[in-house]
């Protein structure tokens, strides 16, 4: 499997350029997630991550698997999470181009 770089600075001034693995933002997203109340990542498989990135049309697109607790509004934590997400990512990188999908597999208690 390739791995895919997001060029992080274009600046002419630098003597090089910096490329963040696709790896970089699925770890801020697990780590955003884990910091938030009532909402957990689903488990990992070994056929299925919980945390997906990938490039598209020059927009980062994170695919996450999460279950909410229960009673809980799950439309509200699914914008919070999409906010937490996308933000935290900009802080940490800069990059603003980012579309956070929430897959609400199920709840727990």
């Amino acid at each position: 499997m390739a791995v895919e770089y997001i060029l992080a600075s274009k600046n002419k001034d630098t003597i090089g350029t910096i490329g963040l693995s696709i790896s970089v933002f699925e770890s801020i997203a697990q780590y955003t997630i884990e910091d938030m109340k009532d909402v957990y990542l689903t488990l990992s498989t070994n056929f299925r991550k919980n945390v997906n990135c990938k490039v598209e049309n020059n927009a980062l697109i994170i695919d996450l698997d999460v279950v909410v607790r229960i009673g809980k509004n799950v439309n509200e934590i699914s914008r919070q999470i999409q906010n937490n997400v996308a933000s935290e990512i900009y802080a940490m990188t800069s990059i603003n181009n980012i579309i956070v999908n929430v897959n609400v597999k199920g709840f727990c208690i």
